[in-house]
């Protein structure tokens, strides 16, 4: 059976599948960038006076922390201070941070992945030349 557009049909399973196969990508590059942002440093070379910044394997200090305290430092007014209530509480902060960065990093890769899985369903008018 075919579609108005001539495309063929899809039932039920191959759309779950398609739609699984998509979300299992988007969740394998949240996931890396996860990983990446909780286990990486960010360090800076001076390579003939050009400063390259490059990825240093370091999951005591990892990017997720220093993002987070560039960020605190720059909106945290001087009169607050922090407290850490939890011992768990600095881990917890880090794996929130690592992984709010790689939802923010990794979006383009899940936006088009959704975007993937809804165009066949669109009208020729209804889709972008």
């Amino acid at each position: 059976m075919a579609d108005a557009d001539g495309g063929p049909r899809m039932g039920i399973l191959q759309h779950i599948e398609e739609f699984r196969h998509r979300l299992k990508w988007s969740f394998i590059t949240v996931m890396i960038l996860f990983v990446f942002f909780s286990g990486f440093q960010a360090r800076v070379a001076d390579v003939g006076g050009v400063s390259i910044p490059y990825p240093y394997p370091d999951p005591l200090q990892p990017l997720a922390s220093q993002f987070f305290n560039m960020t605190l430092n720059f909106l945290k007014p001087a009169f607050v201070v922090s407290t850490v209530l939890n011992p768990a509480d600095a881990f917890i902060v880090q794996f929130k941070t690592a992984f709010f960065l790689a939802l923010l990093v990794g979006m383009p890769v899940v936006a088009y992945q959704m975007g993937m899985f809804i165009a066949p369903g669109l009208r020729p008018r209804e889709k972008r030349t």
